[in-house]
């Protein structure tokens, strides 16, 4: 048996106490074991406290690994530990040669890396792990050598998998998975390259032959292209004797068409810039040419960033627009902006007060700005809660001034449970006589987290998506033409003509619409809505029968009220429980911007709250006739009324008909709401 000696150091300063302990197991299994444990504690490295990691001391131990041990006879070896939460680059090195870097994964795993025989001594053996990035906090441990090659102990084989076009039998960038029969992501093994993003059981290619290693095992491959492609799946056999290497060959169909829109992610994130996830810039690129976003919007947190550069390398110039932007990140709320000069300097990002904040964002050359995640981090200390805002009139209790052009309703790493919930936000805003666009993003930081899940679907007067018009593009989103999409596509009109942001007069009181609604086989929509000012006044069925993409148009015939109003739809589609595309919640979702409905004909549109306004100014300003003003109308002119009246009446008059409203919560809910959110309420 070898001799031993082992030292551990946990940044500069070696930790004794740990040395024997790690000696003394190291004994007692050398005599009986080929693996050699170099270190048998699981430890976090970084800069952060971690209160979340069981096993794992909260407070950081150091910010790097040394351990010296010793061998008696170098061969081609493997390295086993054990890692969670790695987001950067930490590098391992064997005798100051650089043998691999740890996988960069958030969940936690057990992990094998190669050691060449060259890299190995006879004798006295140094091992170190350490970071680019100090500040990436992680755990690692239970670290074992094994004097057998990587292929050997993992019994590998190799596999090729090619994603095609179905038809023309064209490469295509894609989103491969491979997981065990029973459902468990593969470690995937010799797959790295600088023209993909390689996890645990996934890759994201840019359409050439991937080639990989495996170990002995049935798998199915899937592949996929974002929301508007098929899904191909195949099972494989892969160590059975087979003669030549196996291949999967799948095959994808564009089974969504959207002629005249381009698919836009307008929130993305990197780790080497964002700080946070893992994708690099290079996965980045691949994995959005790999969804099928068109034209993506780089906005890392308070850094100007252009994808253009990486694009070019890689050469995926043809498959999106690359747009900089920037997501600046207050300490009361976030806000993507684009475009912005890749070389300019960036917003002030500590101002609190949204309209010189907003008016700072311009100043650089942002023609929209998007308010981010409007309920993030929670419910108390989200920008609206901080704001006062009252969810049923869209009213502020400080009187805040809403700048932003826009603001997501769907992002689908910080999916609310209720799909409706923003849009209640949103209606709202929309009765105050806001104009705030809606949008969709995906936000991804990491590479697990697909780019383009959220998404918007922007009007286009080109389907190139290497020529997309960004100028074009970005007077859409400030015009409203633009769609909201989680797996989901959607567009509709009134008489057939007029689409989102237009509009449309109102002709015999009633209105004819529209609404086609799109999606692949491996999405199930199931309801489409109809919302009157906020108000859902008629709602169909979809049946979808699985695995067969739909493309169907439904046709609506809605009483329009006797003023201006806003028209929305929304489709409510399944979850996706798939690994490929799996959603935070349990839904799917595509959302229409409104269709300005004209009632009076006077070729403009007045928002609920400026017809309040108007029916207030022809009554006296008593209780009485307030509450009959209410009782002869919808709810959400209702509320408007109601909120509206406040500063008219006197102030014990104000209590009775805060009183009033709160009696008529039975009649509907957007009373209750009303009153739980007035200044002073318990939501």
């Amino acid at each position: 048996m070898p001799s031993s000696r082992i030292r551990l150091c946990f940044g500069p300063d070696p930790v004794s106490q740990w040395v024997l302990r790690v000696m003394f197991l190291w004994l007692v299994a050398s005599s009986g074991h080929a693996a050699l444990p170099i270190l048998t504690n699981y430890l976090h490295l970084g800069d952060s406290v971690e209160n979340n990691w069981p096993g794992v001391q909260p407070k950081p131990q150091g910010t790097n690994l040394l351990a010296l041990f010793e061998i008696s006879d170098p061969v081609e070896s493997t390295l086993r530990l054990k890692q969670r939460d790695i987001h950067g680059v930490w590098r391992i090195r064997l005798n100051g040669r650089e043998i691999a870097q740890l996988y960069r994964q958030t969940a936690e795993r057990v992990a094998y890396y190669a050691v060449p025989k060259e890299a190995v001594r006879s004798g006295r053996n140094e091992l170190s792990i350490h970071p680019d990035n100090a500040t990436d906090d992680i755990a690692v441990g239970l670290i074992e050598w094994i004097p057998k090659s990587l292929r050997t102990h993992r019994q590998l084989h190799p596999l090729k998998i090619r994603v095609r076009e179905d038809g023309s039998g064209l490469p295509l960038p894609a989103r491969i998975h491979v997981v065990s029969m029973q459902g468990e992501e593969a470690d995937l093994y010799y797959c790295e390259g600088q023209d993909r993003a390689v996890r645990k059981g996934l890759i994201y290619t840019r359409g050439a032959e991937t080639k990989l290693e495996l170990s002995a095992g049935t798998y199915r491959v899937s592949a996929m292209r974002g929301m508007e492609w098929s899904r191909a799946e195949q099972v494989v056999l892969v160590g059975g004797g087979e003669s030549p290497v196996p291949e999967v060959d799948l095959r994808l169909i564009r089974e969504v068409q959207t002629p005249g829109y381009v698919a836009c992610d307008t929130h993305l994130h990197t780790y080497e810039v964002s700080g946070h996830g893992n994708a690099t810039l290079a996965e980045r690129v691949v994995g959005l040419a790999g969804e099928g976003v068109e034209l993506a919007i780089a906005t890392d947190h308070n850094h100007h960033v252009d994808y253009r550069p990486y694009q070019s390398k890689l050469s995926l110039n043809v498959f999106f627009t690359s747009v900089t932007g920037n997501e600046v990140t207050s300490d009361n709320g976030h806000f993507n902006a684009f475009p912005m000069d890749p070389m300019g300097s960036v917003p002030v990002w500590k101002e609190t007060n949204w309209v010189k904040l907003v008016e700072g964002i311009r100043a650089k050359g942002a023609k929209v700005v998007i308010l981010n995640h409007p309920r993030w981090p929670d419910m108390p200390r989200n920008p609206f809660t901080k704001a006062g805002m009252n969810r049923s009139s869209g009213d502020r209790a400080q009187g805040q001034v809403f700048p932003f052009d826009a603001m997501e309703l769907v992002n689908s790493t910080a999916l609310q449970k209720d799909p409706m919930y923003l849009f209640t936000d949103w209606f709202a805003l929309l009765n105050r006589g806001e104009r705030i666009t809606a949008v969709g993003s995906s936000d991804t930081h990491s590479v697990e987290d697909p780019a383009g899940q959220g998404r918007t679907y922007v009007p286009s007067s080109t389907d190139d998506p290497a020529r997309i018009d960004v100028d074009e593009a970005c007077q859409a989103f400030l015009k409203g033409t633009v769609s909201v999409s989680l797996g989901i596509f959607v567009e509709a009109r009134v008489y057939g003509r007029f689409g989102m942001g237009s509009l449309a007069p109102v002709r015999g009181g009633n209105i004819t619409a529209s609404v086609r609604v799109a999606a692949p086989g491996w999405i199930a929509p199931r309801r489409v809505k109809a919302f009157l000012n906020g108000v859902m006044v008629s709602e169909q069925s979809i049946i979808a029968q699985p695995g067969n993409a739909l493309d169907r148009e439904f046709s609506f015939r809605i009483r329009a009220r006797d003023y201006d109003s806003h028209l929305v739809f929304v489709v409510i589609g399944d979850g996706v429980t798939h690994p490929g595309w799996k959603t935070y919640e349990n839904y799917t979702l595509a959302a229409t911007n409104p269709i300005y409905l004209d009632a009076d004909g006077d070729g403009r549109y007045a928002s609920p709250r400026e017809e309040a306004l108007a029916r207030l100014g022809r009554v006296s300003p008593v209780l009485g006739e307030v509450k009959k003003l209410i009782q002869s109308t919808d709810p959400a002119l209702a509320v408007q009324i109601a909120t509206n009246a406040r500063g008219r009446l006197r102030a014990s008059e104000v209590e009775s008909l805060r009183e009033w409203m709160e009696s008529k919560a039975k009649d509907h809910e957007l009373f209750g709401l009303y009153v739980r959110h007035l200044p002073g309420a318990t939501p």
